[in-house]
């Protein structure tokens, strides 16, 4: 499966300055030690270097097991939860088309933009599970806490990849899970610790790679630990031609930040700032131009959804779900689309917002079918065309 080029040439620097310290998310560029890979995408760098020295593989063969591995693993897990639930034969073949579908185009897309679907396809279903028992059991405690882990370590791979699915995870717990309210303190809880996990050994790992990098470089500064919104939301203004030279190109965004204040590092705090205020400033002096920009972006969207929800849409108009359910379907779908939105409605970008869109059609073509969908509409189409 293929990765963006940077990130391949990141991950050879990474592989060798692993095998020089044994010191995770260290790089090794041939002369000298640097921090590996950027603040929001470190997963892949920590997993890839680890399986090429267990496994003894390659690069591109750690690469694929890490990437289809995922796909792979959520598609069953996914299935096997969804046929669990779903009795019905044509629920079941719709789920079966839809996660087909989704793991599909992830396969094709590739890169770090897997874990999105992955983790949609695999968490929901199993919070739809525990949520629909009586009783919080040790079993559902379990698939909790690993849950919850999972959804961190894809945000570790790519940056709140798996913070809408916590929010249906929350949801669920909160206001449909059908147990007691002990019962569902305890299993937010341990959620909140599986959330955790990850970020807290991460955050560990990252200690110990700047105080390696501190007394092997002079003067060394520590990377930034989080994700660099304003970089692009600025040059996802480039979505429409416009007269501001704005284009979805780094090189804009980094241009405009050296025209105000050169010499700043590139996605340090400064450089976030800057584009901050011009962000501020392009909506305010150009509202119109702010408006069609997020309108065209929300048609896209639109259309997305409309092509993965499809006949879950009217479905769930005419037979409605539990008002908590299509909470947490239209608050995850909402916060699935935001990067879409606000930087650029590209494929890659959307595939956990392509995924919860398919997901809420299976979800609401089961409950048309318990409301008796088929029978009304067998006995529409010998009323339209009797024998």
């Amino acid at each position: 499966m293929e990765i963006m080029e940077y990130r391949y040439n990141s991950l050879k620097e990474s592989i060798v300055g692993y095998e020089k310290t044994g010191i995770p998310l260290v790089s090794f560029d041939g002369t000298s030690f640097k921090p590996t890979g950027y603040a929001d995408d470190l997963g892949l760098y920590y997993f890839v270097p680890k399986i090429v020295d267990i496994f003894e593989v390659t690069l591109d063969q750690a690469v694929n097991i890490v990437l289809f591995g995922v796909i792979f693993s959520s598609f069953i897990i996914g299935l096997l939860c969804l046929f669990y639930l779903f009795k019905s034969k044509v629920t079941r073949i719709f789920a079966l088309a839809s996660l087909s579908l989704i793991s599909f185009i992830s396969y094709k897309v590739g890169g770090i933009y897997i874990f999105a679907p992955a983790i949609a396809i695999s968490a929901v279903p199993i919070f739809l599970i525990v949520a629909r028992d009586e009783n919080l059991t040790k079993k559902g405690l379990i698939f909790i806490l690993f849950a919850g882990i999972a959804i961190g370590i894809s945000n570790s791979f790519r940056v709140h990849s798996g913070t809408p699915i916590a929010i249906f995870c929350l949801i669920t717990l909160l206001l449909g899970a059908r147990f007691g309210r002990v019962e569902k303190t305890v299993s937010l809880a341990v959620l909140i610790v599986g959330l955790l996990i990850p970020a807290i050994y991460l955050s560990i790992i990252l200690d110990s790679r700047d105080a390696f990098l501190t007394k092997k470089i002079p003067g060394y500064q520590k990377p930034i630990r989080h994700n660099t919104p304003w970089h692009s939301i600025y040059i996802g203004f480039g979505f429409l031609n416009n007269p501001f030279g704005i284009e979805y190109k780094d090189q804009v965004a980094i241009s405009k930040v050296n025209a105000v204040s050169k010499n700043v590092e590139f996605a340090s705090e400064e450089y976030e700032r800057i584009l901050k205020v011009e962000v501020h400033n392009l909506i305010k002096e150009h509202p119109y131009f702010t408006f069609m920009t997020l309108a065209s972006k929300v048609g896209v969207v639109l259309c997305f959804f409309i092509i993965f929800a499809n006949i879950g849409i009217p479905s769930s108009f005419i037979y409605r779900k539990p008002l908590w359910l299509d909470m947490a379907f239209a608050l995850t779908i909402i916060s699935q689309s935001l990067q879409g939105i606000t930087v650029m409605p590209y494929h890659q970008y959307l595939l956990g917002f392509f995924a919860m869109s398919a997901l809420f059609c299976v979800v609401s073509i089961n409950d048309a079918i318990n409301n008796g969908a088929l029978g009304k509409l067998t006995a529409l189409i010998e009323k339209v065309n009797p024998k």
